[in-house]
């Protein structure tokens, strides 16, 4: 329903010229139009429609009771209800997305702290053991140091021993002296295999030290990623 009056008489009097019945029922209403004019068309209009006085008087009386303006007002609210029907479910439809994409990023952000905070334990265990091993390796460094000095030590002794090995003039002597020279001599090889031990488990400590410092430097990294 148009609100030029204009139009809407043009309208009826073209459906009148089509003559179709079944445009009976949409002309009754204008019946009760607030314009003379297009009340006039529309009562002659039914006529020629076939619609007899009568009924066409019971539509006056029910047009007369709900007018044009109320139909039009009608229909404009109608309308703006379907379109803010469709704004609110378009909107809705928006926020259900928007709380989905929301839950998997908090599920997806409670996952990372997770992974994080394994990494992060991960970590301190291997710095943990960095240091023990680095604390290892240190007493082993020592160790060996000691042990070189003491091997220099009885390498001195032995080249003492035996030059007085060949300057001893009795038995009694030579006998003390060889006694003291296989003493030492033995003192000497246990001592070379305990700094080789020594030395073997420090090249052992320092591979283990280089590999976890690696596996350290990598779950940091993680962990800054996660």
């Amino acid at each position: 329903l148009d609100e030029d009056a204009n139009i809407r008489w043009k309208a009826v009097h073209t459906l009148g010229q089509i003559g179709d019945p079944r445009a009976a029922g949409r002309i009754g209403f204008l019946l009760g139009d607030p314009d003379k004019s297009v009340r006039g068309i529309s009562k002659n209009v039914l006529k020629d429609l076939g619609i007899s006085e009568e009924k066409i008087a019971d539509w006056e009386i029910k047009a007369e009771q709900l007018s044009i303006d109320e139909v039009y007002r009608t229909k404009q609210a109608y309308q703006k209800a379907e379109i803010e029907k469709k704004e609110l479910t378009k909107k809705l439809k928006s926020e259900k997305d928007l709380k989905k994409q929301l839950e998997e990023s908090l599920k997806n952000k409670d996952t990372a702290f997770g992974k994080q905070k394994d990494l992060i334990e991960s970590l301190y265990e291997k710095e943990r053991q960095l240091k023990s091993k680095q604390a290892q390796l240190d007493i082993t460094r020592k160790q060996s140091e000691e042990y070189q000095a003491e091997l220099q030590r009885l390498n001195s002794k032995v080249q003492s021993l035996n030059t007085e090995l060949n300057q001893a003039k009795t038995q009694t002597a030579t006998e003390t002296v060889q006694q003291e020279l296989d003493k030492t001599l033995a003192a000497k090889s246990k001592l070379e295999q305990e700094t080789k031990n020594s030395i073997e488990k420090e090249s052992s400590l320092r591979e283990e030290i280089a590999g976890l410092n690696a596996l350290a430097e990598k779950t940091r990294l993680e962990a800054e990623a996660a």
